[in-house]
């Protein structure tokens, strides 16, 4: 009876330590994959602005939007061939980090973006692109 119970408990032991590391290995291993499936706010802020991710409907009333890129990351002016309202609430699908180089001084920085998904009220995907980090307010 007594090597049953020290079998057993050796089993719960070794369990615990799998458990354990199994946990501490998910925690160093997840790059950005926390976000993918969260729900986060586009927002039109000043960090946005300066890099040239808002916009303007001309429509009446005219109405705040943040810029972005339909198949792919866009920053360029112009460049931009999707658009979504300010403050409204997507759901982030997919992320990736892409290397810019500025061109008046030729720095170059990371930046992260998301590819997101707009949904209506009946939960149907009414729009989806690419959106810069600058661009998006986490929760």
């Amino acid at each position: 009876m007594r090597r049953l119970l020290t079998y057993a408990l050796w089993f719960v032991v070794i369990v615990a330590a799998i458990a354990i590391i199994i946990f501490i290995w998910r925690r160093l291993t997840v790059d950005n994959q926390d976000t993918v499936g969260g729900t986060v706010q586009l927002e039109c802020n000043d960090a946005c602005a300066d890099y040239g991710q808002c916009g303007t409907l001309v429509d009446e009333p005219a109405v705040t939007v943040v810029l972005g890129g339909l198949e792919s990351p866009k920053v360029d002016a112009g460049s931009q061939d999707v658009f979504f309202p300010n403050m409204v609430t997507v759901e982030i699908r997919e992320t990736r980090e892409e290397t810019l180089e500025q061109l008046s001084t030729g720095r170059q920085f990371q930046v992260k973006f998301s590819r997101i998904e707009q949904r209506n009220n009946f939960g149907d995907v009414v729009g989806t692109g690419w959106v810069p980090d600058w661009c998006v307010r986490y929760p």
